[in-house]
């Protein structure tokens, strides 16, 4: 039987702590546990044996992306609490604490259960893996909710199970097993070892070095946040400008003492067919223009059917009568959106409309490539890194910092007992 097991759900990314960080790390032993959410638990079926666990997260409308397959599993919860996990929870609580102490299972020198002593209503573990692959490839399955002849994704396997509101999933039909294993054994989409690594001293000061000011802000994912700092850098240092001009407006002959950087830009029109809406990042000299939308989190918006067109326009669309009304002699347009967004698996929607692409890597890569003065730049290209990542390499890191700060608040509470 393979568990399909939705983690990282609701608000973790941005607040939540999570049990489920342990399925990402080994312990100090070197060996790697999984915990199966909600709770640890998993249910009693006789004679009946859990083979893997797919790690996947949400991705809305019954597709969810694979970060991760524990296979070869060591199930580590005894039937008796399986039967009866609401009378027996305390006992095998107190079963599994009795395990972490003799067998030391920790994680950077602190005990497991001393890690999540706060939570209730949860076991420590569910299963030991003795294998675990990590993507290098985006998988995604998809359930009874989803379009059987529409995929979103490419490599997306249907998969007949409703996922609903639980985390927890059990695929028992073999012909979807086999289905889902078509994916699971291609070593195309996997990394070639395991790639797990021990939550070592090094690693989590590492994991410190990447913490930049609009994340200790709660502003990582707030697109207002970076379009501001990046109008600000443009428009504060003239020979970054100059050399994102000649990147971005290549054969426009912008200069950079004639450009502005706007803000959310609307121009006035008095004509009252024309829509534009406000541009993230209008970059122009009066002739010339650079056009961003800047996407972190959100989807293209505004998009509307034109039943005399028998087509749909959207956002984009409209940005494209700026032209018309700024009697522009050149424009570029852009779309600039992180490494993991989901536009990405499908660029022709936005190349079609004459826009190009431009992710955060590519952003990042460009102003590492020159220096500047000005305060905080260096914390400037760390917040642009924080999204230049693949989901799963994006979702690894904030799981090292989520595990970071427990390990700390669970070493304050032991030196201050």
């Amino acid at each position: 039987m393979i568990i399909l097991n939705r983690v990282f759900s609701g608000g973790y990314l941005n607040e939540n702590l999570g049990h489920e960080v342990i399925n990402f790390f080994k312990d100090d032993n070197g060996e790697h546990y999984i915990y199966v959410t909600p709770y640890g638990k998993v249910k009693y079926k006789k004679n009946n044996k859990y083979t893997d666990v797919v790690l996947m997260r949400s991705m809305g409308q019954g597709y969810y992306e694979v970060l991760g397959w524990a296979s070869d599993l060591e199930c580590l919860i005894r039937d008796e609490f399986m039967k009866n996990p609401k009378e027996l929870l305390e006992t095998e609580k107190n079963h599994q604490i009795d395990i972490i102490k003799q067998q030391e299972i920790k994680y950077n020198g602190i005990f497991l259960h001393d890690l999540f002593s706060k939570q209730e209503n949860f076991i420590y573990f569910t299963f030991k893996a003795r294998k675990f692959r990590k993507p290098k490839r985006k998988i995604y399955i998809k359930d009874n909710k989803a379009n059987k002849n529409e995929d979103r994704f490419e490599n997306t396997i249907y998969v007949n199970f409703t996922a609903g509101q639980y985390l927890c999933n059990y695929l028992e039909n073999e012909e979807e097993i086999e289905k889902l294993k078509t994916f699971l054994e291609n070593d195309d989409f996997w990394e070639n070892d395991d790639g797990v690594k021990q939550v070592t001293t090094e690693l989590l000061e590492k994991s410190a070095e990447k913490t930049h000011l609009l994340e200790m802000l709660g502003k990582e994912y707030d697109e207002l946040a970076y379009s501001n700092w990046i109008s600000y850098v443009l428009n504060n240092d003239n020979a970054l400008l100059s050399a994102f001009l000649s990147e971005y407006a290549k054969g426009f002959g912008m200069n950079a003492k004639e450009t502005f950087v706007h803000r959310e830009y609307t121009p006035k029109t008095k004509e009252k067919n024309i829509n534009i809406g406000r541009i993230d990042l209008y970059i122009s000299d009066g002739k010339s223009s650079i056009i961003i939308e800047n996407k972190v989190k959100s989807g293209i918006n505004g998009i509307k059917y034109i039943k005399e067109m028998d087509d749909e326009i959207d956002q984009l669309d409209n940005y494209k009568n700026i032209e018309k009304i700024e009697s522009l002699k050149n424009a570029n347009y852009y779309l600039l959106v992180p490494n993991h967004h989901d536009i990405l698996n499908n660029p022709k929607k936005v190349t079609d409309k004459g826009y190009e692409i431009i992710t955060y890597k590519e952003l990042y890569d460009f102003f590492e490539k020159h220096n500047s003065k000005l305060e905080l730049y260096d914390d400037f290209k760390k917040a642009l890194s924080f999204h230049s990542t693949s989901q799963q390499n994006r979702t690894y890191e904030i799981a090292i910092k989520r595990l970071k700060s427990i390990i700390e608040k669970a070493k304050y509470k032991t030196d201050n007992k």
